[in-house]
C-alpha cells in the first residue's frame, strides 16, 4: 500500500493487522467538531480522497459533520476532511456497517476500496473497539500524540452474545466418536474459546471469541474440535441409518447421455463464459438490431467483454473454433451443453438449455494409402441422426432460413410437428467475422425441447425370426422433390422396415429438370415369411402414392 503519512499509515498498517478499516478525520476542519451518521442528501455532492467529485444518492450512508457530507461510509473519505502535514488533531473513526449497505453503496459509486472488501466479507462488531485501541497505541508511540481522555462509543440495538451449548452427545452425533467434557474444554480454550461446564458436566457452555465471526453454531465448534483431534484419528465406522433412496433427474440425465453420445461420436466438449458482448452476438444473430428485448446487461460487469448475458452460445464455439484453426492442422469437432438467456419483453429472460455443435476440416487421420475427407452437410446431418437415433428418437429435415448460416444449406430439425433445432453450413459471412480459415458446419439443439421426447416407457420386442425381403427401385422425381418427402410415404406403408438411398443421377436418359433416386428397401413382418405377392402389393400402394403426391414415376 503506498505510504502517505504516518497517522494516515497507522490507520492502514492496523487493517491489514486486524482486518478493521479506520478512518482518520483532521478534526479542526470538521464543521461543530463532530461527525454525524445519516443517508445522504439527494444529488449531495462531495469530492472523496482521489479526487473525484461523486453525486451522492439519498440511499448512500455517509459520515457527515454538521454542514456537509465528509465521507461515504465504509468506502472511502473526502477530502475536504483529510489529513495533511499541517494537521495538528485527529478524530480516529472506528465503526461496524452493514454488509449489504457497503456492497450497493460500491456498486452505486463503481468504487471499489480495501475498505469496502473488507466490510462486505462482514466483520465483527466487537473488533471497533480493538482495533481503535491499537491505533490510538501506536499513533501515541510513533507521533509523540497527546490522547484525549475517553472514547465516544455509539451502539444502537446492541446485542449480547449469546453462549453457545455444546454437549458430549452431539459432539458423538457428529463426528462418531466419544469425547470426555475436560478434553473438550482444552481443545477450545486453546483456541481462544471461554467455556464453562453445564449439568453434570455432560455439556459445556462456550463463548466465541470476537475474532471468530466464522463460529456461529454447535456444528462449528464440533468441526474445530474435530480438527483439533485429527481428521485422520477419527474412525471409520458404518451408517446408523439406510442411505436415502435416489430420486432420478431426468434433466441431468439427458445431459450426461447426450455428452456420452457426442464424446463417443469423436467430439470434445468446451465450456464457454455465459457473459458476452453485444459485437460478438451480433455476429451470429444480427437480428438483435431489431428486438424489441435487448439481452440482459450486468450492472457490474468485470469487462467490455462482458456485458451481456449470451443469447446463443454460437459465439463462444465459434470463437474457439477459430482459435483452434491458428494452432492446429487437423479437423476440428466441438461441442457445448450449457444455458442461454433468451430476451423477453418486460421481464426476465428466458433460461433455455440448447446444445450447439460444429465440425470443420477433414474428420479422420491422414493415411499413407489415402486423404482424409472433408466435413459437409451430410456428415453433420449423420451426427445428428446418430444422437437422436441412441436417444430412442428419430428426425426429419426440411429446408431451413437460419439467417446465420448459408442460403439453400442450412435445414430445420423437427422430431413430429415438433421443431427441435438447425443444421447447416456457416454463412460466409459469418465465418468472415471469426476469421475462420475453414467451411464450418453448425448444430443447434434445443435440449429442453427434446427432454419430453426421451421421458416415455420403451417397450421391448424380440428380434423377428422370419427373413426379410430387399427390393431395389429408382424413382423419377421434379428437381424440387426431397428424400425426406419419399421417405414418409414409404415408411409409413406396412412392412416397410428400412430404406436406404443410394443413388442420386441427372443425365441423359433423365428430363431437364427431373433427377432420378434409387433406394432399397427392406420388408418384413413379425409373424410370418412374406410371399412375393405380399411384397408387391404393399410395393405397388405406396407407388400409386408417390405418384399421386409427388408425381414420382418408376424408372425403367
Amino acid at each position: 500500500m503506498r505510504p502517505i503519512s504516518n497517522v494516515v499509515d497507522v490507520t492502514n498498517y492496523v487493517m491489514l493487522e486486524y482486518g478493521q478499516p479506520l478512518h482518520a478525520f483532521d478534526f479542526n476542519k470538521l464543521r461543530g467538531r463532530q461527525i454525524i451518521v445519516r443517508r445522504a442528501r439527494a444529488d449531495e455532492v462531495m469530492t472523496t480522497l482521489d479526487g473525484s467529485d461523486r453525486t451522492l444518492k439519498s440511499n448512500l450512508l455517509v459520515i457527515a459533520d454538521k454542514e456537509r457530507a465528509v465521507a461515504v461510509a465504509g468506502i472511502m473519505g473526502g477530502a475536504d476532511s483529510e489529513v495533511t502535514d499541517s494537521t495538528t488533531t485527529v478524530l480516529i473513526e472506528s465503526a461496524n456497517f452493514n454488509r449489504a449497505a457497503v456492497h450497493a453503496g460500491s456498486l452505486e459509486l463503481k468504487l471499489s476500496t480495501e475498505a469496502s472488501l473488507r466490510f462486505e466479507k462482514g466483520l465483527s462488531p466487537e473488533l471497533a473497539m480493538v482495533a481503535l485501541k491499537r491505533a490510538t497505541q501506536l499513533m501515541q508511540e510513533l507521533t509523540g500524540a497527546k490522547v484525549a481522555k475517553g472514547i465516544i462509543d455509539v451502539y444502537p440495538g446492541k446485542k449480547q452474545i449469546e453462549p453457545i451449548t455444546l454437549s458430549i452427545g452431539e459432539v458423538q452425533r457428529l463426528l462418531g466418536i466419544e469425547m470426555k467434557t475436560p478434553d473438550m474444554v482444552e481443545a477450545l480454550e486453546l483456541l481462544g474459546f471461554r467455556c464453562s461446564l453445564k449439568k453434570a458436566s455432560q455439556q459445556v457452555e462456550v463463548n466465541v471469541p470476537w475474532w471468530r465471526v466464522d463460529v456461529t453454531c454447535r456444528a462449528d465448534l464440533v468441526e474445530e474440535l474435530a480438527r483439533v483431534l485429527g481428521y485422520e484419528n477419527i474412525p471409520t465406522t458404518m451408517l446408523s441409518s439406510a442411505l436415502p433412496s435416489y430420486e432420478p433427474t431426468p434433466a441431468l440425465s439427458l445431459r450426461q447421455r447426450i455428452r456420452s453420445i457426442m464424446v463417443s461420436c469423436g467430439f470434445q466438449e468446451i465450456l464457454t463464459y455465459s457473459l458476452t458482448s453485444m459485437e460478438v452476438m451480433q455476429k451470429v444473430l444480427p437480428q438483435l438490431n431489431t428486438m424489441g428485448s435487448q439481452p440482459l446487461k450486468v450492472a457490474n460487469p468485470m469487462s467490455r467483454e462482458m456485458e451481456y448475458l449470451r443469447a446463443t452460445l454460437r459465439s463462444g464455439v465459434l470463437a474457439i473454433l477459430a482459435r483452434n484453426q491458428r494452432y492446429q492442422q487437423r479437423g476440428y469437432k466441438l461441442f457445448e451443453l450449457g444455458k442461454v438467456f433468451l430476451p423477453q419483453q418486460g421481464t426476465l429472460p428466458q433460461e433455455k438449455e440448447m446444445l450447439c455443435v460444429v465440425l470443420s476440416g477433414s474428420q479422420d487421420e491422414l493415411f499413407w494409402r489415402g486423404g482424409a475427407e472433408s466435413s459437409d452437410f451430410f456428415v453433420a446431418k449423420g451426427v445428428v441422426e446418430s444422437l437422436l437415433s441412441r436417444l430412442g428418437l428419430v428426425a426429419s429435415f426440411s429446408p431451413g432460413n437460419d439467417n446465420g448460416l448459408r442460403p439453400g444449406r442450412n435445414a430445420t430439425i423437427a422430431i413430429g410437428n415438433e421443431i427441435i433445432g438447425i443444421i447447416g453450413e456457416l454463412h460466409p459471412k459469418v465465418r468472415a467475422t471469426f476469421d475462420l480459415t475453414e467451411t464450418a458446419f453448425l448444430i443447434e439443439l434445443d435440449v429442453e425441447k427434446i427432454l419430453p421426447m426421451v421421458m416415455t416407457t420403451y417397450r421391448y420386442q424380440p428380434i423377428p425370426k422370419y427373413p426379410s425381403v430387399t427390393r431395389d427401385i429408382a424413382l423419377v422425381l421434379d428437381e424440387s422433390v426431397t428424400y425426406q418427402q419419399v421417405y414418409n410415404i414409404v415408411c409409413d406403408s406396412p412392412l416397410v422396415t428400412q430404406i436406404s438411398l443410394f443413388d442420386l443421377y441427372r443425365g441423359e436418359q433423365v428430363p431437364a429438370g427431373k433427377k432420378s433416386l434409387a433406394f432399397r428397401i427392406m420388408y418384413q413382418s413379425g409373424t410370418h415369411t412374406l410371399s412375393d405377392k405380399e411384397v408387391d402389393e404393399v410395393q405397388q400402394r405406396f407407388l400409386v402414392r408417390l405418384a399421386k403426391e409427388l408425381g414420382a414415376a418408376l424408372r425403367v
